[in-house]
């Protein structure tokens, strides 16, 4: 499945009700993925589990139940962010299942970070990425 099949699954997903929610920052990752080239050398990339935890917490924002999130995102980490993990897409397949387990379980709120979002179009993380949207614990 290329990155645009994963947006238009995404867009017939929501479907309206939540198509304002569709944010730039969104349908960039889910449309381009996160490769290292958008990272200075020195400068480690988000990983991929710290992407699928955001990717589900902005899934259950927009009004997905959890079937849904895991009919997409599964798929997605183990074909698109496979370039960023070092597991194999058995592994990631397992490992989004247990991430998306724990958002939809959890009171995780999704938190877009707007500008300071280190996967925006154009974004450059300067450190490596924590998520703010984690609860410390």
């Amino acid at each position: 499945m290329t990155t645009s099949l994963f947006i238009a699954k995404l867009r017939a997903l929501l479907a309206d009700r939540a198509t304002d929610r569709m944010y730039a920052c969104i349908e960039d990752l889910v449309g381009n993925g996160l490769s290292k080239d958008r990272f200075p050398p020195a400068v480690y990339p988000p990983s991929r589990q710290d992407v699928t935890q955001y990717l589900a917490a902005w899934s259950r924002y927009a009004g997905l139940s959890d079937q849904e999130t895991r009919d997409w995102l599964i798929e997605y980490t183990a074909t698109v962010l496979v370039v960023i993990s070092r597991r194999t897409p058995a592994a990631i397949r397992h490992s989004t299942k247990s991430n998306i387990k724990y958002i939809y379980g959890s009171a995780v709120e999704f938190v877009c970070g707007g500008l300071d979002n280190p996967f925006g179009p154009g974004a450059v993380a300067s450190v490596r990425f924590t998520p703010r949207w984690r609860r410390n614990g």
